[in-house]
């Protein structure tokens, strides 16, 4: 047997050589299918707006008494990296997050547990699908009616469902 093996030793290690590259092939192309979809964030503006004395709108540098609006426009690249697969993203959803809020945090109020939540859940978007390699340019304006300070000083954040239901947050910076 050993007389076979010093034989045939480099067509041997040539099989091995061939196998393993075809392995290691397959294992790069399954991976170069997957891909993930990277976000950019081109420009994030907030303008405060109160009432003029026509009737109309006008912005404002700072919040006063007389503020009525807060609105929030988000300019955005969506890219899928993928070669291969389509990507879906699903309940796209801004959220703002007080920076104080700490998610383990539970109130016992007479033995009934619930969670104290500072998200504030504004505008949403239905789904978006990204062919393989697509860039695609998005903007996002988002309106609020109530609570500016507590907005403005918050962190802002996308929120999205992946194909698979699995949640994915993407920070916003100001």
């Amino acid at each position: 047997m050993y007389d076979l093996i010093e034989k045939y030793f480099v067509e041997i290690i040539g099989l091995l050589g061939t196998l393993l590259g075809v392995l290691l092939g397959a294992f790069l192309n399954r991976i170069s299918r997957y891909g993930r979809v990277k976000f950019y964030v081109n420009d994030v503006k907030h303008n405060l707006s109160e009432r003029d004395d026509f009737g109309g709108f006008k912005i404002v540098e700072s919040i006063t008494p007389k503020t009525e609006s807060l609105s929030i426009n988000i300019d955005l690249d969506l890219i899928n990296t993928s070669e291969y697969s389509k990507k879906l993203l699903r309940d796209i959803k801004f959220l703002s997050v007080d920076k104080n809020y700490n998610k383990t945090k539970i109130i016992k109020d007479n033995s009934t547990r619930r969670m104290s939540s500072s998200l504030i859940l504004v505008d949403d978007l239905k789904f978006i699908n990204l062919q393989p390699k697509e860039i695609r340019n998005l903007n996002l304006s988002i309106h609020f009616k109530e609570d500016f300070e507590k907005i403005l000083n918050s962190e802002w954040y996308l929120e999205y469902r992946k194909l698979n239901n699995k949640k994915r947050k993407i920070k916003i910076n100001k």
